[in-house]
């Protein structure tokens, strides 16, 4: 049912008591039509969406699926109730034309009738929507009249029109009606839907735009617009980005444009790890530091905070980390935060709502007790939820065999994108948006994982002049293909004090590879554009040290730091060399050479040019890494 067919009936509806006032006093004369009636459909829809505005998404798809099993009523489809409204309305805004209105004068041949309809509307004023039986205490108490002013030609016609409604309203025919009335609604909602329309969210550009083609870029146009749009307390928005297709970038869009939009607006973002958290706060520093304050734990050292972003922090006179007053951190448009730190707030009191949008960026890889410390504590029933991640990329780190018995193992997000409002088709860009745009890597690197992890879907949209910056490198054995092996034997070492191993020779190779790199003067690149990924933090550790005084700025570390960045050339350890402990590995703990989303995100950090260091014989043993390798050897890698 359209709008302008209810605003028809809903501004007639109000009837103002004009007796005893001066003529200078009295308001306008209503139009006569569906006082009654108009007024419980203007409730019930009222009723309605609030129903759909605070159910959770489960009840609200639900709601949506079931239209057509409600049509257990009087009519056969909605066209036909739609006509019976529209026909009573036609006729009785005819005789309330001629008749000139409630109080005017009748002329010869008109006469005013009360018509008592007998169905299709129900009187009375609705209990709670959660209510188990819906408005049937009222139903005695409240007979439905409609006043109609008529001409005696208009008879026949409003006795057809009665004669559509034979049925007689009671206990036990008020739900069928009531359903067949909701069944409109939800038929309206469904088009809504499909022909949702985005072209009225207005976007600002502020000098700031997607990779330079921020008009292009059809999906995190289509995420922002709809973050935007959101009305407060709807169901969680989900930003589905596999690498390099600027899940990060989008959300630092939306809430630049959400803090444009409204100065007073309150923004919660929140990361699993620091690294991740810093990332967004560096892309939002164009705010100002009276704006972005970037939240930090007292136990967390200050030199792991980025130059950059120490005006937008507080440390307190010993060199700690501290928290502003409750006042002043309620003052900032945006707080950026770990997960964990997101309860900050809440032990400061602050009030629950305070915030009107959280973000989770990484949601993949936070535990749900971790995520729900920033929904659960600090949101209220008007805050929007955005979540923005990856369920194919690493999860939580739950190395409890109970842990991951009890279901730790699974992230927020991958829970949420299990339910059917985020997986079927018509939900896209509702509910969520999937980023199929890679702006980050090559298309030989891009190739592997996409086949093996995306179904193929991943678009190659990386600047060219970046991503074939190492194409023609002479440390490649195939020229036009920036994906090299270098095999290693050696053996595996482990220190007294953990349980990582790390190994001598690859260790010396990668020290090799950096020098050839940095002092290739046809493919220039700086230590900060390098990255080291290695699988264990003794390992890290071992090559951080023997890299730190050589190659200052290039970065060392594991999997799960290097999550949601990207160098330009990454070269990947993977340490093992006793085939013995891998078959162990493989056997037992499914240590790190067969976990898939670990594979997934090591060899999706790289722009131009990846470099992989092990034993062939020993990846060999997992079926994974045997099929890449194979696909490396192939191509001439």
């Amino acid at each position: 049912m359209d709008g302008s067919f209810w605003e028809q009936h809903i501004a007639a509806a109000p009837h103002v008591k004009r007796q005893g006032l001066p003529p200078e006093r009295r308001p306008p004369r209503p139009e006569p039509l569906f006082c009654t009636a108009c007024k419980i459909l203007k409730k019930r829809r009222a009723d309605f969406e609030q129903h759909l505005a605070t159910a959770t998404h489960e009840a609200r798809a639900a709601l949506l699926a079931c239209g057509p099993n409600l049509m257990n009523a009087t009519f056969s489809s909605v066209a036909h109730d739609k006509a019976l409204f529209q026909e009573t309305s036609i006729h009785a805004n005819q005789g309330s034309a001629q008749g000139g209105g409630r109080h005017a004068r009748r002329g010869r041949g008109q006469k005013k009738r009360r018509l008592v309809f007998k169905g299709n509307f129900v009187a009375g004023t609705p209990r709670s929507v959660y209510s188990s039986i819906p408005y049937k205490r009222k139903l005695k108490d409240h007979p439905i009249n409609v006043a109609v002013t008529i001409e005696g030609s208009e008879e026949e016609r409003l006795e057809q029109i009665q004669a559509l409604l034979p049925i007689h309203l009671d206990l036990s025919t008020y739900p069928k009606h009531w359903h067949t009335l909701l069944h409109v609604e939800e038929e309206q909602m469904i088009r809504d839907i499909e022909t949702y329309d985005l072209s009225d969210v207005e976007l600002r550009q502020q000098g700031r735009t997607f990779y330079r083609e921020s008009r292009t870029i059809v999906p995190q146009l289509q995420a922002v617009a709809a973050i935007l749009k959101q009305d407060p307390g709807s169901v969680p928005f989900v930003v589905f980005g596999p690498p390099g297709t600027g899940k990060t970038v989008t959300i630092v869009e939306a809430i630049h444009q959400l803090v444009y939009r409204d100065p007073n607006v309150h923004i919660l973002a929140c990361a699993p790890s620091n690294s991740a958290a810093d990332l967004i706060a560096e892309r939002l520093t164009g705010l100002g530091s009276s704006r972005l304050f970037r939240l930090n734990a007292p136990f967390r050292s200050v030199r792991d905070l980025p130059d950059v972003l120490a005006p937008y922090s507080c440390v307190d006179t010993s060199g700690r980390f501290s928290v502003v007053s409750k006042k002043a951190l309620a003052n900032y448009n945006v707080v950026v935060c770990t997960c964990i730190s997101a309860g900050i707030p809440w032990g400061m009191r602050m009030r629950r709502g305070h915030f009107s949008y959280v973000f989770i960026d990484e949601a993949g890889q936070a535990m749900e007790p971790e995520a729900i410390v920033s929904i659960n504590t600090i949101s209220g029933g008007n805050t929007n939820l955005i979540l923005s991640g990856d369920p194919l990329q690493l999860g939580p780190i739950i190395r409890s065999g109970v842990g991951k018995s009890l279901g730790f193992g699974v992230s927020f997000l991958e829970r949420v994108m299990q339910r059917d409002i985020y997986q079927e088709e018509r939900w896209r860009g509702v509910t969520v948006v999937k980023l199929v745009k890679n702006f980050r890597s090559h298309a030989a690197i891009l190739e592997f994982p996409n086949s093996e992890f995306y179904g193929g879907k991943l678009e190659v949209c990386g600047n060219p002049d970046v991503i074939n910056r190492f194409v023609g490198s002479p440390i490649l054995p195939n020229p036009v293909f920036p994906v090299m092996f270098h095999g290693v034997a050696g053996s595996d070492g482990r220190e007294n004090d953990s349980p990582s191993y790390f190994n001598e020779d690859e260790i010396a190779v990668v020290k090799d590879l950096v020098e050839r790199i940095l002092t290739d003067d046809a493919h220039p690149a700086a230590p900060n554009e390098i990255g080291v990924i290695a699988p264990y933090r003794a390992r890290s550790s071992e090559l951080r040290r023997g890299l730190r005084g050589r190659f200052s700025g290039l970065k060392v570390g594991s999997v799960e730091e290097y999550q949601g960045q990207e160098r330009d050339v990454i070269i990947l350890t993977t340490v093992r060399t006793d085939r013995e402990r891998v078959t162990y590995d493989l056997r037992h703990t499914l240590g790190f050479l067969v976990n898939p989303r670990r594979l997934n995100v090591a060899i999706t950090r790289p722009k131009g040019l990846l470099i992989i260091v092990g034993d062939p014989i020993v990846l060999g043993l997992d079926p994974l890494w045997r099929k890449f390798l194979n696909h490396i050897h192939v191509n001439g890698g």
